[in-house]
């Protein structure tokens, strides 16, 4: 779903679900491929009390200057605008851009919210070469989008959900096939209980 989304697509993409799924590591495991087949991701987390340039700045800062025009990255001023982070993006022509916004459900300043969802549509009309991918916490996608139900068409969103006891029982029949350690059965069905379904625990 995220390939189809962001690749091919070339649309944003959103992974979200309860606490410990793995929404991180699909988000990591992901932008390993994509950085295999030559794309630059960018992976950085947020947190709450960040403004929109605090949040989005390091993302330019980490990107290589040979991206851009010249070599050089753009000179945003202090308070940049969506469309001034959309503007210096879009300059990038070389290569495809994935800036992966972690723990996304931890904004909580409305307007930040807000300059992010400007943010997703600017780049949608610019078309241009850098799509989001964003991470967090939440029920469904309303949680995270909040008002801004427009961003559906430009967000497609990946929910990650509980394991299934059967998965569950086959990654531990995977891991006692590469080890040559034998789980009874008991210990099997404790272990599957006491994970709740969750591929952390």
């Amino acid at each position: 779903a995220l390939t189809e989304a962001l690749v091919e697509r070339r649309n944003h993409a959103l992974i979200f679900g309860p606490r410990g799924s793995g929404k991180t590591s699909l988000a990591r495991v992901f932008g390993d491929l994509c950085d295999e087949a030559g794309f630059v991701v960018v992976y950085l987390s947020s947190s709450g009390d960040q403004s929109f340039q605090q949040l989005m700045r390091p993302y330019l800062d980490d990107l290589p200057a040979d991206l851009f025009p010249g070599g050089r990255r753009p000179l945003l001023p202090d308070g940049f605008t969506a469309r001034d982070f959309a503007g210096a993006l879009a300059a990038i022509e070389r290569r495809r851009i994935i800036l992966v916004v972690d723990e996304f459900d931890r904004i909580v300043r409305p307007e930040v919210q807000h300059d992010i969802a400007n943010l997703l549509k600017f780049l949608a009309d610019m078309r241009a070469g850098a799509n989001l991918l964003l991470v967090g916490i939440a029920r469904n996608v309303d949680d995270l989008l909040g008002g801004h139900p427009s961003l559906r068409r430009h967000v497609a969103a990946v929910a990650i959900g509980a394991v299934e006891d059967t998965a569950i029982l086959a990654l531990i029949e995977d891991g006692a096939r590469r080890s040559g350690v034998a789980f009874e059965a008991e210990a099997q069905r404790l272990a599957t209980s006491v994970a709740l379904g969750s591929p952390y625990h």
